[in-house]
């Protein structure tokens, strides 16, 4: 019975090991992550910063950023002591009529359907329209990009 036990043991200690590891490996690769997720929206910010200091940010400048980077940029600023109308740049921000890209009306199987081929092209295309609807040249709605469509053909 003893032998019976010290095997139990023996498999218990192992696999206690194994999951010890795994552990230890899925917290590295969650810190790696973390570490990485910071450090580019540390980058976002210095790039937002930078763009505040030397320009007033076009809507689509604000679109790419984001509502967090922002917030975060402007309170940067605010911890630096330079001056920055948050305010408009937040209300500028929320009038968008879109705020991210899974907010356009249409997507690259709406230009597929319409017979583009997918690739470079596409996404250039989506992306045209994309500035398009945040600078309000455009609704945001498949019919009227379809007709912006059209008119560009």
């Amino acid at each position: 019975d003893k032998k019976i036990f010290i095997g139990f043991e023996r498999f218990f200690d192992r696999y206690a090991v194994d999951q010890l590891e795994q552990l230890k490996s899925d917290l590295e690769a969650y810190i790696t992550d973390g570490i990485n997720e910071f450090s580019e929206k540390v980058e976002q910010i210095i790039k937002m910063f930078d763009l505040i200091a030397d320009h007033v940010p076009t809507d689509y400048e604000l679109f790419e950023a984001g509502e967090d980077i922002i917030i975060n940029t402007i309170d940067v600023a605010d911890i630096l002591g330079q001056p920055v109308s948050s305010e408009a740049l937040v209300d500028r921000y929320l009038a968008l009529p879109i705020k991210t890209p899974s907010e356009l009306a249409v997507d690259g199987r709406f230009l597929i359907k319409r017979g583009m081929r997918p690739g470079a092209q596409l996404g250039r295309t989506l992306n045209q329209i994309r500035k398009k609807v945040v600078a309000c040249e455009i609704e945001n709605s498949e019919e009227a990009i379809e007709q912006y469509l059209d008119d560009l053909d």
